[in-house]
């Protein structure tokens, strides 16, 4: 996480990192899952998206979480 960027709540279990970009900015979203012998990743699904700005990162943010239009 970047120090200007702005921190987004999610529940347990999911974890995000924001960067910098020259077009704007690198949102990774994920759930954590423990590594078994079947399971190589740390993780149940990984979503990776550039967008240009912050309100899109947080609109983004909002629809993974089901509350888009809330």
């Amino acid at each position: 996480m970047i120090a200007n960027a702005p921190t987004f709540h999610l529940p347990i279990g999911l974890d995000y990192t924001l960067t910098a970009t020259e077009q704007g900015w690198q949102l990774t979203v994920w759930e954590e899952a423990a590594l078994t012998e079947q399971r190589v990743c740390p993780f149940l699904w990984k979503f990776r998206v550039e967008l240009p700005t912050l309100n899109e990162v947080n609109s983004i943010l909002q629809t993974i979480l089901g509350e888009a239009g809330s």
